[in-house]
């Protein structure tokens, strides 16, 4: 990934030299990784220097002159933040700021210095990742998100960040943390879905086209036809997942797998239909007869050797009858994987040479001339049928960083 490749990748201070957000004066201990830092930057209001915080005594302080509390998720989180850095961030989450309820609840744990402050509550916002959010939007994250390594953290950042259309807030560190969680070759569902959430949000076309290859690779469907991924259970398919849902090209994704697996067995009927036809090319000095009269080239002939010649696709042929029968591709589930379908395909065309019983010099004739095309080929020129509006990618991707039209696609192998 052109892009992505550019992200620096400068070392962190140590610990305790990180420039730390304004607001936040309690010292990182060395011993934290980021995620722990972000979920332990708390400032207690009230009570000694040494009591453990309880319920209400913790607000996370984001803006020690913040005039804001937010309330976040079902534990009711408490974030300390400035009103005008949340309106220059994201005109939605001001909106529901400014028009938020208040509530009527006891107070009583907090000190006096935040108990005046006006409560926001976001109960169906997980604290965690608008945590991470907040210190991007308040602070000087750069300094130390290059150390996120977390894919499903990424995930949820941007569930809340496109919640409240303030994606492009992501911008210092996008790059970075889409490049340390990126995978080319991933396939677990779970995995596909979170990455395939991420690359669209972010705008990154070549890593979105990357993740639906994989994905249509090795998605099959269960008994009710409904698309699920590598090693989910019938149960776990890709629909229930809001995130996917919501990008709203499931359907387009479904189709294109089906029109993987009709290619992998037109595949199949084609080598055999060419193996079934006369000879029609002249080898060796002595002509074969022709249709027309002519000395052609047979574009199906599937011998490949040089040195010796024998009519090898006769042999094949009859081994071939044999492989798809011993395999029972006649009658195979195609409710399989396309990534299942093709090693069937494999597993014949080697069952098929070896039964062949041909000299040496054939040893790479195969039932397909040698032309047995490559999967994620075949899977890369299927996801290409299905239509993006690349303007609105480049808009995104612009928007958090990757900022060269031409690197939209960078990263994607099939290209």
């Amino acid at each position: 990934m052109a892009d992505l490749a550019n992200a620096d990748d400068t070392p962190l201070k140590h610990e305790s030299d990180i420039e730390v957000p304004r607001g936040l004066s309690l010292p990182l201990h060395q011993s934290q990784d980021l995620g722990e830092v972000v979920q332990t930057t708390r400032f207690h209001r009230r009570g000694n220097a040494g009591d453990e915080p309880q319920g209400d005594d913790v607000v996370e302080i984001l803006d020690n002159r913040g005039d804001l509390i937010l309330v976040v998720g079902t534990q009711k989180k408490k974030f300390q933040v400035c009103s005008r850095t949340i309106a220059r961030a994201s005109a939605e989450l001001e909106k529901h700021c400014r028009e938020s309820t208040p509530h009527s609840e006891d107070y009583t744990h907090d000190s006096d210095a935040v108990a005046t402050h006006r409560r926001v509550y976001l109960p169906k916002i997980d604290p965690h990742a608008l945590h991470v959010v907040l210190i991007i939007i308040h602070g000087s994250p750069t300094q130390i998100f290059p150390k996120l390594t977390d894919l499903w953290l990424l995930r949820d950042v941007l569930i809340v960040t496109h919640h409240f259309d303030m994606t492009d807030c992501l911008a210092p560190v996008a790059a970075k943390w889409l490049k340390k969680t990126y995978d080319k070759d991933v396939l677990r569902h779970e995995a596909v879905a979170a990455q395939l959430w991420i690359t669209y949000q972010l705008g990154h076309l070549g890593c979105v086209k990357q993740t639906i290859t994989n994905m249509v690779m090795s998605a099959r469907l269960n008994p009710s036809g409904e698309l699920i991924g590598y090693g989910a259970a019938d149960t776990q398919k890709y629909c229930k997942h809001d995130t996917l849902k919501a990008l709203g090209i499931l359907d387009q994704i479904q189709e294109c797998r089906g029109n993987i697996m009709t290619h992998l067995v037109r595949m199949v009927e084609t080598a055999v239909e060419r193996l079934t036809r006369p000879p029609l090319q002249k080898r060796g000095g002595a002509a074969q007869p022709t249709e027309n009269g002519d000395d052609v080239i047979d574009t199906g002939a599937v011998c490949r050797a040089k040195s010796s010649y024998i009519r090898c696709d006769c042999a094949m042929l009859g081994a071939m009858h044999r492989a798809i029968a011993a395999e029972g591709w006649n009658s195979v589930d195609l409710n399989c994987s396309p990534q299942w379908l093709y090693k069937k395909i494999q597993k014949m065309t080697r069952m098929a040479q070896a039964w062949a019983e041909l000299p040496a010099a054939h040893a790479e004739c195969d039932p397909f001339g040698g032309q047995l095309p490559d999967l994620m080929d075949i899977c890369h020129a299927a996801v290409e049928t299905i239509p993006f509006d690349e303007s609105e990618f480049v808009k995104r991707g612009n928007a958090v960083g990757f900022e060269k039209i031409g690197q939209v696609h960078s990263g994607y192998r099939g290209r």
